[in-house]
C-alpha cells in the first residue's frame, strides 16, 4: 500500500474502517479517506480511470487551502504537525 510505501505508516484498511472511519486513526487519516472516496467518486462520474498521480494532485490541493487557511490563522506550527507524515503523498 502506498500509505506504508510513502508515509511509513503500515494501516491495514477494513471495509467498516473506510465506510464510517476510525477513532483510533487521526482525524487527517480519517479525511484523507473521506477525500479519497469523494476523488473516486468524481473521477468515475467524469468518466475517468482514478489513478494516484491525481489523487496525489487532489490532496496537494486540499493541502494548499488548509495551509494558506493556516497561516490566516496564525496556525502554521499545529499545521505542518499535522501534515508531517503525510507530506510524502504531495505533489510539491
Amino acid at each position: 500500500m502506498l500509505l506504508s510505501e510513502n508515509c511509513g505508516l503500515n494501516i491495514n484498511f477494513k471495509v467498516i474502517d473506510v465506510m464510517f472511519g476510525n477513532l483510533a486513526y487521526d482525524n487527517l487519516l480519517n479525511l484523507l479517506i473521506i477525500y479519497a472516496k469523494k476523488f473516486i467518486y468524481r473521477t468515475k462520474m467524469e468518466d475517468s480511470v482514478p489513478n494516484y498521480n491525481g489523487f496525489a494532485h487532489y490532496i496537494t490541493n486540499f493541502y494548499s487551502v488548509e495551509r494558506h487557511t493556516a497561516r490566516l490563522n496564525n496556525k502554521q506550527l499545529e499545521f505542518e504537525q499535522k501534515w508531517e507524515k503525510y507530506k510524502t503523498l504531495l505533489v510539491i
